[in-house]
């Protein structure tokens, strides 16, 4: 009898840990999401006011915690010799979450500095609109995590006993 209440909860540990891991990845994405938005709009401002060079400012964009090794990737297939859009499309093809990475990637940084500025806010917007709705869904799909797996870890116990 002792072995299936330790059981039981493991079973229930194992099952609130891994919600509370799934949980804290979505907001993780979600702050990365917020992070690279100001990213994007710092680098615009300093384009458009500092007159500032993309790797100078990609360089600057390095040091932010949950974004900043994207804008090393891209500083480092530059110097490799890529050219902007190749560095910039291979450093976030990884990005979680993956809709933010399609806006990232489809950001052309082509052109005159009024062009590259322009591409540079309409992503920040589309990073943005995404965050909100993440933000909005996040409620609900974690409380449906949490029913779900207790539910089913609580079953699985009572199939224990």
């Amino acid at each position: 009898m002792v072995g299936k209440l330790l059981g039981g909860e493991l079973v229930l540990l194992g099952t609130a840990l891994l919600c509370r891991a799934e949980t804290r990845t979505r907001r993780q994405q979600t702050e990365r999401l917020a992070e690279l938005s100001a990213a994007l709009s710092e680098m615009a401002a300093g384009i458009r006011s500092l007159r500032r060079t993309l790797p100078c400012l990609l360089r600057q964009q390095t040091r932010r915690p949950l974004c900043g090794a994207y804008f090393g990737a891209v500083l480092e297939g530059l110097e490799s010799g890529q050219p902007l859009p190749d560095a910039w499309a291979d450093a976030f093809r990884q990005l979680e979450p993956p809709e933010a990475a399609e806006i990232l990637r489809d950001t052309e940084l082509t052109g005159d500095e009024e062009r590259i500025v322009s591409a540079l806010t309409a992503a920040v917007h589309r990073l943005e609109e995404l965050a909100d709705r993440r933000r909005r869904d996040s409620r609900q799909r974690e409380r449906l995590l949490w029913a779900a797996a207790l539910s089913g870890a609580g079953l699985f116990i009572i199939l224990l006993m």
